[in-house]
């Protein structure tokens, strides 16, 4: 069976399922006690979400361009800096206050990483096998654990 993007039910802020960005919040609260640096945390926004070039160049983001191979500009992002409190962006306050989900969030330490693009719907963490069981732990977000070779579900 296919299934069409237009048909999924896709949680979004005020929806009645928890929103994406609330649940990439809660494994970045379990991963936050896998880093030194909780506080100090980036984050990249990709551009192309409605309004957010004013709401981050007015946090003070800048802009990053990344490119393939031969130098042609693949995405660009606004990178941002803060604390792993990404539950509060859902919230609607702290340093999100309305941003979109955001494409890559990592903590200075470099201890893990997640990584959300823009087209897939899926986001993948990487990082120590027990900051991985924390986040696998908690029932209450969509989460499984990577089945290499499987590519994950993609909608058409």
């Amino acid at each position: 069976m296919t299934v069409h993007e237009s048909d999924a039910t896709i949680p979004d802020l005020g929806g009645p399922e928890p929103s994406e960005i609330w649940q990439m919040g809660v494994a970045v609260a379990h991963l936050a006690r896998h880093t030194t640096t909780p506080t100090d945390c980036f984050y990249l926004i990709w551009e192309g979400w409605p309004d957010v070039a004013s709401l981050c160049t007015g946090l003070g983001a800048a802009k990053v361009d990344l490119a393939d191979d031969r130098g042609s500009v693949v995405r660009s992002y606004y990178l941002l800096h803060g604390n792993a409190d990404l539950i509060a962006w859902d919230e609607d306050e702290g340093l999100g206050s309305h941003l979109p989900v955001p494409a890559f969030v990592r903590p200075a330490d470099r201890a893990w990483c997640m990584v959300r693009d823009v087209d897939p719907h899926f986001a993948s963490i990487g990082g120590t096998s027990a900051a991985i069981a924390d986040v696998l732990a908690d029932s209450r977000i969509d989460v499984v654990e990577d089945e290499d070779p499987r590519d994950p579900p993609w909608y058409v």
